[in-house]
């Protein structure tokens, strides 16, 4: 595969109308970067209707809340 997966995974590739999304969770090294791509996906998940609201650790809200602080909304 050339160039990114957010390249590949597009409506000639997959076959079916689909809309890739990235974001940003930190540093590479840094671990807690895994604790907000977790939050991250869960959030993209539950809002999209893909898990039920509730059936996930309430924690990873939390942790999208601490880490938002002082952004735009």
């Amino acid at each position: 595969m050339e160039g990114t997966t957010l390249h590949y995974f597009t409506d000639e590739n997959m076959g079916i109308p689909t809309t890739g999304v990235s974001f940003e969770s930190g540093q590479h090294d840094d671990p807690l970067s895994v604790n907000r791509a977790i939050a991250a996906l869960i959030n993209c998940l539950q809002i999209i209707g893909c898990i039920p609201e509730g059936t996930v650790e309430n924690r990873y809200d939390e942790i999208l809340r601490h880490y938002s602080e002082g952004c735009r909304r």
